[in-house]
């Protein structure tokens, strides 16, 4: 509800530590694919700072995440989209579409690529644009291209130029509650169609709840 979204919204992480809502269990097949897959992903270079990047999506981005995965939102693990142009590590989905994704370049596994689509209108609120947005934020390019027919007009995607970036621009509470307004709002559209790809493990590990 509403009210629970901006309880949880003044406070994320002090939400997040009081919170006891149990994550599912995968089944026993799923159990194997996401163990199969979290140690393939736990094999690239890049493995430790994108867990910690997920976090910081995750944990402050995510609406009541605990108790909203995997029905509502879902980590994936080594998705297979894209995987011989732009290799992806990990994405975050809600409803039909990506919401955060983090990969490497094809041709170097130390270099990290990675996107953010959210809401546009918090960050034209406080910088007076996107270009102006795009600017202040530094090391970004922001795109106002609405590709995501799920996200409706108010969008817009946020690229990355490397992992400092991405750490640094993603703690930034007005981005922050750009994510969190998009999230939200899908969120609310329904069900997440990619709830099938949901990696447990991962999403423990990005939550605090366990080591990946």
């Amino acid at each position: 509800t509403g009210d629970e979204f901006a309880a949880w919204a003044s406070d994320p992480l002090a939400h997040l530590a009081h919170e006891q809502w149990p994550l599912p269990a995968s089944s026993a097949g799923r159990q194997a694919r996401d163990i199969r897959m979290l140690a393939k992903f736990e094999s690239a270079v890049l493995a430790p700072r994108v867990v910690e990047l997920l976090s910081l999506y995750v944990q402050h981005c995510v609406p009541l995440p605990r108790r909203t995965a995997p029905d509502y939102w879902n980590i994936a693990c080594m998705p297979s989209t894209n995987a011989r142009s732009y290799p992806r590590l990990a994405c975050v989905s809600a409803h039909v579409m990506e919401t955060f994704v983090v990969g490497n370049e094809r041709d170097d596994p130390e270099s990290m690529w990675s996107f953010l689509v959210c809401a546009r209108t918090p960050l034209e609120e406080h910088f007076g644009s996107l270009k102006k947005a795009e600017r202040a934020l530094r090391g970004v390019k922001i795109d106002d291209d609405r590709a995501y027919k799920s996200a409706g007009d108010d969008q817009c995607r946020i690229s990355f130029g490397d992992g400092a970036t991405a750490l640094r621009v993603l703690g930034m509470p007005v981005v922050q509650e750009a994510a969190r307004m998009l999230m939200h709002r899908l969120m609310r559209k329904g069900v997440n169609r990619y709830a099938r790809y949901h990696c447990a493990p991962l999403a423990a590990a990005v939550l605090g709840l366990s080591k990946s």
